[in-house]
């Protein structure tokens, strides 16, 4: 078989057949993408950090929906084996990738939490290659589009009515999230993904539903009040007007050229005025409203980068490093006089410290390859989405975690993957 995309009714003889599993596979998809909105606990909840710990592990409906989303995948993984396990073997390094998490458990010091953890980003992994190998995008995108106009409607309203849906720290929105920058960084992605509705529309309703989708997600980014959703939006625009440097120079062939050159050009820049003026460098997040440790971003990383060195090559066991309660913990609130948190807040200091070198080397590995493709292919808008994911990583831990990033960024990786493949038995 070559085309990792396959027409699955053609495939299967038996249509009863093919029509069960392909409704299996949307369905799997759907309740992923939608419990990745909107969680399996209760909204409206004010966390007790030191309750966390016994929280994860007796969420009944987590366990039971990622038991559910792997027994389902592996199902129609038995029923279409060869086109999966090509995939997997061109593929390689998101797998490896996996396996190290699962492996990891073994060192890790929570074994039961570690693994775990690992098996729901398998379990995430599983539903999203199937449904992209399947399933006709368009049909997917539908089923994206239904859940996020759901997701805006309930956050927009409750942030409007429900007082509890306004972050009490700050006293701005918070939605259905714990805090204003979950709503933020659920509004980014959801103005990201709806750029991806407005190929080939040509019904002026669903031009209108599409543009009101972008906009209350810019909306419920600014009324977050997250200065780094805020910059993202601005930096997505700047970036979209990079990209038009190209179509205005592709019937010359240099405008791809004239595009990395000024991104080239950009990052040159900002490495120059870091080393000969670096206090303008520092000013940026005052300009911000940010102290200039960003929110004790820069003392945390300092802290995380003396425990990754500790254990560099394999790390401390994917997903159980920050558990409530743990004597890690503890001395961490101590040194910080008593403050607790549950991430490195760098996505790539996270890595390290959960998988090490090894950990961190395969990750590097996975974004060159996706850069790669994506060059290949020309997609200016997956382009722009990775881009996004490892920016927004850069403050934040959320790859690879339950959550809204590790869904895009695998969906992300996978499908341009197999138009990659694709493209090369072309």
């Amino acid at each position: 078989m070559n085309s990792l995309r396959v027409n699955t009714p053609n495939q299967y003889n038996d249509k009863g057949i093919s029509f069960s599993i392909d409704n299996l596979i949307i369905l799997n998809f759907a309740v992923l993408v939608f419990f990745t909105f909107f969680g399996t606990k209760l909204p409206f909840q004010e966390v007790d950090p030191q309750a966390s710990f016994k929280a994860e592990t007796t969420n009944i409906v987590n366990q039971i929906l990622y038991v559910f989303l792997f027994l389902s995948s592996m199902i129609i993984a038995i029923k279409r084996i060869d086109t999966i396990s090509l995939f997997i073997k061109r593929e390689k390094y998101l797998s490896l990738f996996i396996l190290l998490c699962l492996a990891s458990a073994i060192w890790s010091n929570y074994h039961f939490m570690s693994f775990k953890r690992s098996f729901q980003l398998l379990s995430v992994s599983l539903v999203v290659m199937n449904a992209l190998l399947f399933i006709e995008p368009s049909k997917l995108l539908k089923v994206l589009k239904i859940i996020i106009i759901l997701y805006l409607l309930i956050t927009v309203f409750s942030s409007l009515f429900i007082g509890a849906a306004i972050d009490p720290r700050f006293g701005t929105w918070r939605g259905l999230s714990d805090h204003k920058n979950g709503l933020a960084r659920y509004g980014f992605y959801c103005f990201i993904i709806s750029l991806f509705f407005y190929g080939g529309q040509n019904k002026l309703s669903t031009k209108i539903t599409n543009y009101a989708i972008s906009f209350v997600s810019v909306i419920i980014v600014f009324m977050s009040g997250s200065s780094t959703g805020i910059v993202m939006i601005g930096l997505i625009i700047i970036i979209s007007l990079m990209f038009s440097i190209e179509e205005i120079f592709k019937s010359l062939r240099i405008g791809r050229t004239l595009m990395i050159l000024v991104f080239l050009s950009i990052i040159s820049l900002y490495i120059v005025i870091n080393i000969l003026a670096p206090h303008l460098i520092d000013r940026i997040p005052l300009m911000l409203g940010k102290d200039p440790t960003l929110s004790l971003r820069t003392e945390i990383w300092d802290y995380v980068w003396m425990e990754i060195e500790k254990k560099i090559f394999l790390g401390y066991g994917f997903g159980t490093y920050w558990i409530m309660g743990s004597t890690v913990i503890n001395q961490f609130a101590a040194i910080f006089g008593g403050f607790m948190i549950n991430q490195a807040h760098n996505g790539y200091l996270e890595i390290m410290l959960q998988l090490g070198l090894v950990g961190i080397t395969l990750f590097a590995i996975i974004v060159i390859l996706l850069i790669f493709r994506i060059f290949k292919l020309e997609s200016n808008l997956s382009l722009l989405v990775i881009i996004s994911v490892l920016i927004l990583d850069y403050t934040e831990a959320t790859l690879f975690k339950s959550g809204i990033s590790t869904l895009v960024f695998i969906s992300l990786y996978i499908e341009i993957s197999i138009f990659y493949f694709n493209l090369k038995e072309n």
